[in-house]
């Protein structure tokens, strides 16, 4: 897969991944596809990268109706200039994320466990919003 997003810590990021089938459904009669999945997506922008996985369920409905969601495990780590937390840090946690006409909006929480000094983004919350294209 592929997604082009704004992260709100990474800002305009590019990302990759793959999509794992543990369960593939279909009945031939709506043309109904489903995969329940293991998801992994690595990204980069100029805030920082961004790895990210975990369980995801994708579905398809004719004649394209594509929607999903997943709840992935995040390690960020930021660069110079990331947006709203501290630079050359790494901050690990969760997101839930929902997928509707391959629009994907993610929403979930990351704590610092490394970088320079205390601060006060230590927590944050974080979001994305973008586009994903699975072949």
């Amino acid at each position: 897969m592929a997604s082009a997003l704004y992260d709100a810590e990474t800002r305009m990021t590019g990302e990759g991944g793959v999509i794992i089938p543990w369960k593939l459904g279909w009945d031939p009669d709506v043309v109904f596809r489903e995969c329940r999945c293991l998801e992994a997506t690595a990204g980069v922008g100029p805030g920082g990268s961004r790895f990210a996985v975990g369980p995801s369920f994708r579905g398809l409905w004719r004649p394209i109706f594509p929607y999903g969601a997943d709840a992935l495990l995040t390690i960020l780590r930021t660069s110079d200039s990331p947006r709203g937390v501290v630079p050359h840090s790494t901050y690990i946690g969760g997101e839930a994320g929902f997928v509707y006409m391959s629009v994907r909006i993610g929403l979930g929480v990351a704590h610092r466990v490394s970088g320079p000094g205390p601060g006060p983004h230590d927590t944050v919350f974080t979001w994305n919003v973008g586009v994903r294209t699975i072949w």
